[in-house]
């Protein structure tokens, strides 16, 4: 059976069904400065320690080969097809241009 609210909670809950704006921070004010009381968590168990790897780390598939032409962990090279890029923004800018211009 679940127990009653505890007396900050009860003012909380009456000034919501009230809609009585004043009572509501009032309510608030109370229950921050009388927290109720919370259960008390169960102590979790201590994880397994974390063993380390006796192999050394695997090379590099040959397809990764960016990080061998300096570029940082998770950089990506530059795309040879920048020229689309430009092409596609020079469309944009003349259609922008057409429509504004009428």
């Amino acid at each position: 059976m679940a127990k009653p609210p505890e007396p900050p909670l009860q003012a909380l809950i009456a000034a919501l069904q009230q809609r009585q704006p004043t009572s509501i921070i009032k309510a608030l004010i109370d229950l921050g400065t009388n927290p109720p009381a919370t259960p008390a968590r169960p102590a979790r168990g201590k994880p397994p320690p974390v063993q380390a790897r006796a192999d050394a780390p695997a090379a590099l598939p040959p397809e990764l080969g960016a990080l061998r032409d300096g570029l940082s962990p998770g950089e990506v090279p530059a795309s040879r097809a920048a020229i689309w890029d430009w092409a596609l923004v020079a469309l944009l800018g003349y259609l922008a241009y057409r429509l504004l211009a009428g």
